[in-house]
């Protein structure tokens, strides 16, 4: 879905399949894109968990070089953009299919999210795009996966035992 100010980009249910078709924007110069979301990664967090980081790749291509870039790279939560932009804007996109990475395994994006908030369905990333070059460039985004890096609750138990009297 897409969100906030902006082109809009098209055939964007397109960006949840590896080597499928695509999502497309063309941008003129000085022109930005709307966000792209993307969201219900079915991710299943057990409860308790601390969430580590956050890392988001997603696999670009554009069709002029050393032109289109992500003007925004945030996580989202039912809709609303959250944490702060992971985008590599000195990174522009490539001719060829790349993916772009976004966060690290220690990277919370200054939020401070639970298993419950990362399972939910309307939890994902939104991407904006934006163009340097002053001729019409094409920006694709095909496929966007996240992983959620977390430590499992610690365990505590306890044992009883039973003593015999006298024996």
């Amino acid at each position: 879905s897409n969100v906030e100010g902006g082109v809009a980009w098209s055939n964007t249910s397109a960006a949840s399949v590896a080597g499928g078709d695509f999502a497309s924007v063309e941008l003129l110069a000085g022109e930005s894109s709307e966000w792209l979301m993307a969201s219900a990664f079915d991710f299943t967090i057990p409860r308790g968990s601390t969430i580590d980081g956050i890392t988001a790749e997603y696999e670009t291509s554009a069709t002029l070089t050393a032109s289109a870039r992500a003007a925004g790279v945030r996580l989202t939560v039912a809709g609303m953009l959250r944490g702060i932009s992971r985008a590599l804007s000195i990174v522009h996109w490539l001719l060829a299919w790349t993916y772009v990475t976004a966060g690290t395994q220690n990277d919370r994006w200054e939020e401070s999210f639970k298993g419950r908030d990362v399972n939910a369905s309307d939890f994902g990333i939104a991407i904006r795009v934006t163009i340097d070059g002053v001729l019409p460039t094409d920006a694709h985004i095909r496929h966007i996966r996240m992983t959620i890096h977390y430590t499992l609750p610690i365990q505590t138990g306890y044992t009883t035992g039973t003593a015999v009297v006298g024996a």
